[in-house]
């Protein structure tokens, strides 16, 4: 899984480079559920991270960064704003059945720019891989009407650890689709 995981970076790398040679690439990492300590960079004996450590030597560490919220939704969308999100109303997880509320209120609300329409904005291509749990209710809400250009990972909260094609919820969403957020085959992304 890790060198799916991996080839999958150098893919999407391939597709989003820094707008010229001057620009700097970033690469932001989150992960749920991950302790300060889980990465051998920062002192793990039990899990090795080789990759992630060359590319801490290589770049910036953020030390000192803490999430805005203890559960994913609201602490992804604080990231991606720069925002507190109990600002702009999301303080909680978004849920699949959520009756009370119109679905456009079930995302980052569109008048709140996220960090890739800013790099878009000034000229970088952006992608995506992994989870996106901020707003699929309407297509306005999706990745790729978001910003970014390349999306590959599933949009709700989570899936199974061993995904069925009746539950895979996994999507590869290239720049080039015509139709923003269609599931792609779903037996591609199956185990084998």
């Amino acid at each position: 899984m890790a060198k799916v995981l991996f080839l999958s970076l150098l893919f999407v790398a391939q597709l989003i480079q820094a707008a010229s040679p001057d620009t700097p690439n970033l690469l932001l990492i989150l992960v749920d559920d991950m302790g300060f300590a889980d990465l051998s960079m920062q002192g793990s004996r039990q899990i090795k991270t080789p990759h992630i450590d060359a590319l801490a030597k290589e770049g910036i560490q953020c030390t000192q960064a803490y999430v805005t919220a203890p559960v994913c939704s609201p602490s992804r969308a604080g990231l991606l704003t720069g925002r507190l999100q109990n600002r702009f109303g999301f303080e909680h997880n978004i849920v699949d059945r959520q009756d009370r509320l119109r679905p456009e209120f079930h995302a980052i609300p569109l008048d709140q720019p996220i960090l890739s329409e800013r790099l878009k904005a000034v000229g970088y291509r952006t992608g995506m891989i992994g989870k996106w749990h901020v707003g699929e209710s309407v297509p306005a809400h999706l990745p790729n009407a978001r910003g970014f250009d390349v999306f590959f990972g599933i949009r709700r909260g989570g899936h199974t650890y061993f995904p069925t094609e009746q539950k895979n919820d996994l999507y590869f969403i290239p720049r080039s689709s015509p139709r923003q957020g269609t599931r792609s085959s779903r037996k591609r992304f199956l185990p084998v």
